[in-house]
Order: C-alpha cells, then sequence, then structure tokens
C-alpha cells in the first residue's frame, strides 16, 4: 500500500492515502468518464473510482471527497472537462420530427426516461447500435419540445 498521510477531522486521525496514479480513460454506459485513482506502484494493485465526470453535462461527482484538493485529481477533471463541448443549436423539434430525423439518418436512439417528478426526457443517438453517443435530444415527450446537444470532443 502506498504512504498514507495523516488527516485530521473533528479530532480524530484518519489516514489519506497518498495517490500515485489517476487515470480517465473509462466511459460507462451513462456517458460517465471515470476518475480513477491508484495508491501504489504495484501493477497488480486495483484503482478506486473516486469520482465521475457527466460527459452531458460537465458536472463531476465525488465519491471520496478526500481526495478533492489532491493536485493529480484536480489536473484529471481539468483534462477531461476540456475535452468536452456542448453545443446547443437553439432549434426545437416535435417527437415526430426528432423520430424522423433518426430514422432518416439512420442512428441508433436511446431513450432515457428520467423521474416522474423531472419533465424532461433524454433521447440519446449514436451513429450505431454499441457506439458512442454523439448528442441528445431533451424535451418532454407527450408533445413537447426537443433541442438536440451536439456533444463535440476537442482532439488534441
Amino acid at each position: 500500500m502506498g504512504a498514507s498521510l495523516p488527516f485530521y477531522t473533528n479530532s480524530k486521525k484518519i489516514l489519506m492515502e497518498k495517490i500515485t496514479e489517476v487515470r480517465t480513460d473509462h466511459v460507462d454506459d451513462e456517458n460517465l468518464q471515470h476518475i480513477d485513482a491508484w495508491f501504489s506502484e504495484d501493477e497488480n494493485a486495483e484503482g478506486k473510482t473516486i469520482a465521475v465526470v457527466d460527459r452531458d453535462t460537465k458536472k463531476v461527482i465525488f465519491f471520496d471527497n478526500r481526495f478533492r484538493l489532491d493536485e493529480k485529481v484536480k489536473e484529471a477533471i481539468t483534462e477531461v472537462l476540456e475535452g468536452i463541448t456542448i453545443v446547443n443549436h437553439n432549434k426545437t423539434y416535435s417527437e415526430k420530427e426528432l423520430f424522423e430525423i433518426i430514422a432518416d439518418n439512420d442512428w441508433s436512439a436511446t431513450i432515457c426516461n428520467n423521474e416522474p417528478e423531472y419533465p424532461l426526457d433524454t433521447i440519446q443517438i449514436a451513429l450505431e447500435d454499441e457506439g458512442d453517443y454523439f448528442g441528445e435530444f431533451v424535451g418532454i415527450r407527450g408533445g413537447g419540445l426537443f433541442s438536440f446537444n451536439f456533444y463535440v470532443e476537442n482532439i488534441s
């Protein structure tokens, strides 16, 4: 196990592991990019997901707040966020129009029904089944209008 630094909170001493490596190469099915940390140089050691970046909204969600101020973690999150641009073209489509657009382009679509208290639904779009999403329609199903958000990744 890597070296530990003492961390004091409410007069209790907690050992905080020192991060040796941070990786951001995993994006899950919900378009969350994982911020994974390793605490050992041992190549057989397992990493731990300490945060995720929602690639649809650029929101960062920490699972372990002890590492919020870690320089390696902050640098990794900044890199991920700088690589995501969300473009909203401010044009709206009826539900019928958007399904025609999807069919005409032979795109793959995944409908994400949000919680009942949240009136918006999301329809994520990919070029093919099992492909990466390149955008989403967001709107109110059942007669509402949808806007399209196009995901642009900056490639350096």
